[in-house]
């Protein structure tokens, strides 16, 4: 018979035996109940009570809907005769390890690693959003669907909590030296014996998540090259291509050098250069160079100056529409601002690279025939790989105020010029030869005035979720011409509904005239 628990909310959930899944912490289950979800059941020695306090926590600290179907965050909390034993999350299916994504096993153009990286954007994006610490943020943790690029963070109950009712906060206990920021790295040195599970906090912080984040997007476009990994200056001592066996990074020494603040892409040192297999810094568009800059140089010094989710976001769309193709293999895209492929350089002086493997295992690919194993409908052409931000509505959104301010500053000038131009000397002095009565000149003014403001904000109110989804380079400035177009049409409105109220009001006193005859007339005939 299978196990039945309750849940902090009264649903009853009954596992599937036997588990998905087998592991340290404990095993993890099909439920007959909610098919699209799991619970993790945790072993006897796990099911403390400070785990069970802080996946309370995140209970109450829920994601929106949309923001759930990027991060494996609780729904309920488990429990078996009143005892604690688990949680339920939803469940995440046909994904792999970020790391194999820039591994061989896939073949993934740079725009769809692209694609990855702003996902992951909005996945950080959304624990930071509710006041929360990402903490652990190594490849494990991070599942990638190869055939879509969406990105889900998993393994969540490890996170740094705080239970903002309480104040209390439940640390991370793990992390990947690769993957911990300096400022960390060297509080741990300095500590006598402690380690993540006994250090004083504050330990992970918003901007440890934000040295990490910015890890996993450069071993993304720099061929899965960690950013800290260095190498002898000698083309046989160098690093080769990753290969199938070994999808995780491999790099010299990057724990040293986040502990020394030495980013070899950027700084030099004697005898030292970059992995063979990477591409050169150089290869990076100016803007994506400067937030490495800031994250890896800048950041070292002082956490706070690390990039954004929303910055890298940004940067990295704009890098995405900027892409070209290599005439010699379509697998191969690179920023615009090249003039030979860079990855054909890499191939063309690393050691030959296996044939790597698309998601469909009936179908083989050359290098110079290479297709896409992304198979999104909506993706047309290579530089407009679209994110599951979009389609989740989760997307990281730049500050829409200087259009609203663009839109509502054009219709502020057209309404009164508007006034001058054409209403005042023309319009108007037509109504008044209808109407016995002259409206101010100010008047006219500002009501166009007002009416130029309005056409300015309701263009604004559409157009404000294109804008901050979308790349920067928009038409924006050709979009504020429409206000103009439509104070015109507003006020055209205005006045036909100007006109139209007085011909009723005429009307309205012929009726009652015609009305009050016909009554005095029928008063008179019956005396």
């Amino acid at each position: 018979m299978s196990q039945r628990y309750v849940g902090a909310s009264g649903a009853y959930y009954t596992i599937i035996e036997p588990a998905l899944g087998k592991g340290g912490e404990g095993s993890v289950y099909k439920i007959s109940e909610k098919p699209d979800y799991v619970l993790k059941v945790f072993i006897d020695k796990n099911r403390t009570e400070t785990r069970h306090r802080k996946l309370l926590a995140m209970l109450n600290t829920p994601l929106s809907i949309s923001a759930m179907s990027q991060v494996t965050w609780p729904v309920d909390v488990v429990y078996d005769n009143g005892r604690f034993v688990g949680y339920v999350m939803p469940e995440t299916k046909n994904n792999e390890d970020l790391n194999v994504m820039y591994s061989d096993k896939y073949i993934c153009p740079l725009n769809e690693k692209i694609t990855i990286a702003k996902n992951l954007c909005a996945a950080v994006n959304s624990i930071h959003e509710v006041g929360q610490v990402c903490g652990d943020l190594n490849p494990k943790n991070i599942a990638v669907d190869p055939r879509t690029g969406n990105v889900t963070l998993v393994d969540t109950d490890s996170y740094d909590i705080t239970d903002k009712n309480k104040g209390t906060e439940y640390r991370c206990e793990v992390g990947l030296p690769e993957y911990i920021a300096k400022e960390l790295q060297e509080k741990l040195k300095q500590s006598k014996g402690d380690d993540l599970r006994t250090l004083p906090l504050p330990t992970f912080t918003r901007e440890t998540d934000l040295f990490a984040l910015a890890v996993h997007i450069f071993a993304l476009l720099m061929n899965g090259c960690h950013p800290f990994a260095c190498a002898v200056d000698n083309s046989a001592d160098n690093i080769k291509q990753l290969s199938y066996s070994q999808p995780s990074i491999a790099a010299p020494q990057p724990i040293e050098n986040i502990r020394n603040g030495f980013f070899p892409f950027y700084m030099k040192k004697q005898h030292i250069t970059t992995p063979l297999y990477a591409p050169s810094f150089d290869v990076l568009p100016k803007n994506i160079q400067a937030l490495f800059i800031r994250a890896f140089v800048d950041g070292s010094k002082d956490p706070h100056k690390r990039p954004s989710e929303e910055e890298w976001y940004n940067e990295l769309s704009v890098m995405q529409q900027n892409l070209k193709t290599c005439p010699k293999d379509g697998s191969h895209l690179f920023p615009s601002h090249n003039k030979v492929c860079p990855w054909c350089t890499i191939e063309n002086t690393a050691l030959p690279v296996p044939k790597r493997k698309t998601i469909n295992n009936n179908t083989h690919s050359s290098s110079s025939s290479a297709k896409s194993n992304y198979t999104s409908s909506t993706t047309n052409t290579p530089s407009k790989t679209k994110s599951n931000i979009n389609s989740s509505n989760l997307s990281i959104k730049r500050e829409s105020w200087p259009m609203w301010l663009l839109f509502i500053a054009t219709g502020c000038v057209s309404g009164p010029l508007l006034s001058y131009l054409l209403v005042v000397p023309y319009i108007m002095p037509m109504i008044y030869d209808l109407i016995d009565f002259e409206i101010p000149d100010v008047v006219i003014y500002i009501v166009l005035f007002i009416v130029g403001a309005a056409s300015g904000a309701v263009i604004s109110h559409f157009a404000q979720e294109k804008y901050q989804t979308a790349d920067k380079g928009g038409p924006w400035l050709l979009l504020s011409l429409c206000v103009p177009l439509l104070t015109i049409v507003a006020t055209a409105l205005l006045i036909a509904a100007i006109a139209l109220v007085v011909g009723l009001i005429y009307l309205v006193i012929i009726v009652i005239v015609l009305a009050i005859g016909g009554a005095i007339a029928a008063a008179c005939c019956g005396g």
